[in-house]
């Protein structure tokens, strides 16, 4: 991910309190630019390059259950602290991506994965998905109550 730097200048840089911090697995220090550079900035455009390519090094403890539960858990009190301090509007349109992609786990993939459920690779993915948006879940009311 890149900004240019004027853009940065005008909206302020990356939040401290969402990111990693330690071991702390928070997230989504670019959604929240974004969603700040296309507020400052309504005719900026945020580009997604499919074709890019990413090397990562993923170590194997990441692959766990456990980090995954973990790190969506995280994920969902990112969400929260993004947008707690946001009016209802502006909470939906930032996130239309989630709610999308949301909607497409519970109408495709989950139901896609459970049809399979006798291939072993099916279950594993189905498992991990459910551990996944059940975490994103917990953490997102977990974190908006303690706020309310």
């Amino acid at each position: 991910m890149s900004f240019r730097s004027e853009v940065l200048r005008k909206v302020g840089y990356f939040k401290s309190d969402i990111g990693r911090m330690g071991t702390t697995l928070l997230s989504d220090e670019e959604t929240e630019i974004s969603m700040r550079i296309l507020k400052a900035i309504p005719k900026a455009k945020l580009i997604y390059d499919p074709s890019a390519i990413v090397h990562h090094k993923v170590d194997t403890q990441r692959t766990s259950l456990t980090y995954v539960w973990k790190r969506s858990f995280y994920e969902g009190i990112s969400k929260a602290t993004i947008t707690a301090d946001l009016n209802l509007a502006t909470t939906r349109t930032a996130l239309t991506t989630e709610s999308d992609y949301l909607k497409y786990l519970i109408h495709v993939a989950i139901p896609s994965r459970a049809r399979r459920i006798l291939n072993p690779k099916s279950i594993l993915q189905l498992l991990t998905l459910l551990t996944s948006t059940s975490a994103v879940f917990l953490g997102y009311i977990s974190h908006m109550r303690g706020r309310l």
